[in-house]
């Protein structure tokens, strides 16, 4: 007698809803604030953000990850010209499936640009007094308290049905999605102020560095060739020195009007390239001011003003190496702004006219970058 053998691929278990906590639209500025608003949004804003992890958070963790929420979206109420939430509503929703844990936070608000912008945009929420209480607690009876969170995978919402609890189908599709930090990313605010302490000094420290060079002269181009060279001779030993300037602090365009801005002290960042065939100057200051902004944002700020770049060029001494060094020095002026950063250096055309006139242009290879 023969038997059909029928296997049959084990499904995944659906995720089990734990708790959920959600927070009506409330109204966070009131008409007896002072708040010119000049318009109003259409429709509201929302976000959803999603933690996958390994152990049962805590109350603090899922605090962490309102704010969290709530941080991501007006970061994206800025670039559509927005800076304030009008009515703010969130819900957090806990799931679990086995030993693995989800959380889930949905983030809306209607969008308003006051022409107050720097009052509006540093103010703090009006209920975030609901914000200093946990979303809804840990649930009782587990097996004792529970420990630190780890993070396994940190992701957005998936689009498809497969990926969506089948104990919670009244959720709604996010509106936007984006990736998250860790929770251990999110300390408490003593330690992000000691954190941003530190790096303002190693900034400052960076800058007192650059303070003591003298900055040259606005000339854009300066060569200086070694006295003992003869310059008829075309002899490829003579070590050359190119220096490039972009003259006087300078603020883009966009951002010349900066009354509405939080003004920081001045940082500097230094990079010393090694490169091979050529130089590209344009590249080269925009992996500096790339980093010198990287510094900016960890301190809390989103723009650079007064923009100043210093490019020296030395020569290979020997032909046959075909190398150069580039030292950059770029520093500027950190500002918070309700404006998008223009996210390119100043003065590009400066280099441009420079590095065509000392033919060092080319494709070029980046054999080392000490920062």
């Amino acid at each position: 007698m023969l038997f059909t053998i029928r296997t049959r691929r084990k499904e995944a278990a659906p995720w089990e809803v734990v708790d959920s906590e959600s927070v009506d639209p409330v109204p966070t500025y009131y008409d007896d604030e002072d708040l010119d608003v000049s318009r109003v949004g259409d429709a509201d804003v929302s976000a959803t953000y999603m933690f996958e992890l390994r152990q049962l958070p805590k109350q603090d963790h899922m605090r962490n990850a309102v704010f969290f929420a709530r941080e991501q979206l007006m970061q994206r109420v800025l670039l559509q010209q927005y800076n304030v939430l009008l009515l703010e509503s969130w819900t957090c929703t806990l799931y679990r499936r086995g030993k693995h844990h989800r959380v889930e936070v949905r983030y809306s608000g209607r969008p308003a640009p006051p022409r107050a912008l720097l009052q509006a945009h540093l103010r703090r929420s009006g209920f975030a007094a609901i914000h200093d209480h946990p979303p809804y607690g840990v649930p009782q009876g587990g097996s004792g308290p529970a420990t630190d969170v780890t993070v396994e995978t940190i992701r957005p919402r998936a689009n498809h049905r497969a990926s969506t609890p089948t104990s919670h189908p009244s959720t709604p599709t996010p509106a936007h999605q984006t990736k998250m930090t860790p929770f251990e990313s999110m300390p408490s605010t003593a330690t992000v102020l000691k954190s941003s302490r530190a790096k303002l000094r190693g900034a400052r420290k960076s800058l007192s560095k650059l303070a003591d060079l003298p900055l040259p002269s606005p000339s854009r181009l300066r060569r200086r060739a070694s006295s003992d060279s003869d310059t008829d001779s075309g002899s490829e030993s003579e070590a050359l020195r190119i220096e490039i300037t972009s003259g006087p602090a300078r603020t883009h365009s966009a951002l010349l009007d900066t009354t509405a801005a939080v003004h920081g002290p001045q940082i500097g960042h230094e990079d010393v390239f090694v490169c091979k065939n050529a130089v590209d100057v344009h590249k080269l200051l925009h992996l500096s001011r790339r980093s010198l902004y990287a510094v900016a944002r960890e301190n809390g700020a989103n723009v650079l003003l007064d923009e100043q770049w210093r490019c020296k060029i030395t020569h290979p001494k020997f032909a046959k190496q075909n190398r150069f060094r580039v030292k950059v020095q770029y520093s500027a002026v950190m500002a918070k702004s309700c404006w998008p950063d223009a996210q390119k250096p100043v003065e590009l055309h400066t280099a441009a006219e420079a590095a065509s006139d000392s033919r060092i242009n080319g494709l070029m290879t980046i054999l080392e970058r000490k920062e």
